[in-house]
C-alpha cells in the first residue's frame, strides 16, 4: 500500500516537471530577425503602403531576394549588409515614397517608445535594496 502511495506520488510530482521540459521553442525564422526570410517579411510589410509600381514590386522583390540567399536562416547578423540593403531599397523608391517611408517608420519607433514607457509605469517599482 505504501509502495503504490510513494509510486503514484512520485509519479504527480513528476508530470510538472516534463510537462515544463515540453514548452515549445521558437522557430528558428522567429530568433534570427536578420535572417533573409524575415528581413524578406519586414521590408514587404514597411513598402505595402506605398504604392509601389510594378517595375519598383519587382526590383524590391529581386533585392531581397537575393538578400535572402546571401543570408539564410541561422547565418550570423550582418548589420553592414542590412544598411546595404536598406539602401538599396530607398534607391528604387521616389522622392515622395522615401519620405513617406520615412515618416511612417518615425511613427512605428514612437508607438513602440509609447507603448515602452507605458509597460515600465504598469510594472512597480522594486526598492534598490530591500529590506531585511
Amino acid at each position: 500500500m505504501k509502495i503504490a502511495f510513494l509510486a503514484a506520488l512520485l509519479a504527480a510530482l513528476s508530470l510538472p516537471i516534463s510537462a515544463s521540459a515540453q514548452v515549445a521553442q521558437p522557430a528558428p525564422a522567429q530568433m534570427q530577425r536578420g535572417s533573409g526570410p524575415a528581413v524578406y517579411h519586414h521590408w514587404m510589410k514597411r513598402l505595402s503602403t506605398l504604392n509601389l509600381s510594378a517595375q519598383q514590386q519587382q526590383q524590391v522583390q529581386n533585392v531581397l531576394g537575393q538578400y535572402a540567399s546571401q543570408h539564410p536562416v541561422g547565418s550570423p547578423p550582418d548589420p553592414q549588409g542590412r544598411h546595404a540593403l536598406r539602401d538599396q531599397i530607398y534607391s528604387i523608391l521616389s522622392p515622395a515614397q522615401q519620405a513617406q517611408l520615412h515618416a511612417e517608420m518615425q511613427a512605428q519607433r514612437a508607438r513602440h517608445m509609447q507603448r515602452m514607457e507605458e509597460q515600465q509605469q504598469q510594472q512597480p517599482v522594486q526598492p534598490a535594496n530591500p529590506p531585511r
